[in-house]
C-alpha cells in the first residue's frame, strides 16, 4: 500500500493493475510463471513492477528488463532471470 501511495502522489493519474496476491510467500517460481502468463496481455511499454523477495525493504539491488515490449522491475532475486529463459 505504501509504494502505490507513494506512487499516486508522483503520478495522480497513473494506473495500477495487481496482478495477483495469491503467490506463495517467498515462490519465485510461481511467480514467474503467473507473470509470463500477463506479459503478453498488458500493452507495450507498460512497467510491472514484481515483489516477491524474503528481503523486501532491504538493500538488495533492483534490476529491470525489457521483455515482449513490458518493462519488468523486481529485486536481483532471480524472478526476472526465470522469465527471460522462459521467453
Amino acid at each position: 500500500a505504501q509504494m502505490k501511495a507513494v506512487m499516486f502522489s508522483l503520478c495522480p493519474t497513473l494506473n495500477i493493475i495487481d496482478i495477483s496476491h495469491s503467490v506463495p510467500k517467498q515462490d519465485i517460481t510461481y511467480a514467474a510463471v503467473e507473470l509470463l502468463h500477463c506479459l503478453e496481455a498488458f500493452p507495450k511499454e507498460s512497467w510491472i513492477i514484481a515483489v516477491v523477495d524474503p528481503g523486501v525493504g532491504t538493500s538488495r539491488p533492483m534490476i529491470m528488463a525489457e521483455i515482449r515490449g513490458v518493462r519488468v522491475l523486481a529485486p536481483d532475486n532471480g524472478l526476472i532471470t526465470l522469465i527471460a529463459r522462459k521467453h
